[in-house]
């Protein structure tokens, strides 16, 4: 870890603080996306797989051994 004098360390802080405005304000700025959810929600069927249920667990559940 590098020692800085008192103002070499106010200037690195600032230079930290600057470069993380900067990836803020980049983020902020950037177009905004929103997911749709789909209009089938009555009948949408989901997988087990989908569900992140492990393949064993999946077949013991179908087997009746819970």
């Amino acid at each position: 870890m590098k020692t800085y004098s008192y103002f070499g360390g106010l200037m690195h802080g600032i230079g930290s603080l600057l470069t993380g405005m900067k990836t803020t304000m980049t983020v902020f700025c950037r177009r905004k996306v929103t997911e749709q959810y789909p209009e089938n929600r009555a009948t949408l069927e989901m997988l087990y797989s989908v569900r992140a249920v492990p393949d064993s667990m999946s077949q013991r559940y179908h087997q009746g051994n819970k």
